[in-house]
């Protein structure tokens, strides 16, 4: 099942069935919805919604994914970086046990499967300029503002 949840100018789209989520990730189109109020699904919608209007701050979501080790050490790294924080690729890298590893990080990263929720959009590069995001910096900016609760999300 999935469902959709409008972002700036684009969406999220949230798969999963009643008790897991296998996917959030950014798309340019809406998707059909067919999630019941029962569904994990539903739930990280909400969950989501309560995010983007500054209503929380973590999630509680049941997260269904197979990765390697060291995709997997990454994903659990980020997911301990705290709301409005941020932190280098290196610094991640050096958190998981491979210091050299800031292009690997970068690429788990670009790869995440869980968007918002898995927080890559609050690793950044050590010169402390934003680097990158799947759908585009603007979204990146957004959510770091988003989080550092600023007035001005639009400027």
């Amino acid at each position: 099942m999935k469902t959709c949840l409008s972002f700036l100018d684009i969406y999220l789209v949230i798969e999963g069935d009643e008790s897991s989520i296998i996917s959030i990730q950014y798309s340019n189109n809406p998707c059909d919805e067919s999630c019941t109020k029962t569904s994990e699904v539903y739930k990280a919608k909400v969950q989501l919604e309560e995010y983007l209007q500054c209503k929380r701050e973590s999630f509680s979501l049941n997260l269904s994914y197979s990765v390697p080790i060291f995709t997997n050490k990454v994903l659990l790294a980020m997911k301990d970086i705290e709301y409005g924080k941020i932190i280098t690729y290196a610094k991640l890298a050096q958190k998981v046990g491979n210091p050299k590893a800031n292009r690997a990080i970068g690429n788990v990263c670009n790869k995440n499967q869980f968007v918002i929720v898995i927080p890559c959009h609050r690793v950044v590069r050590s010169d402390g300029t934003l680097g990158g995001y799947q759908p585009g910096l603007k979204y990146k900016e957004y959510l770091l503002k988003l989080e550092s609760k600023e007035d001005d999300l639009n400027g």
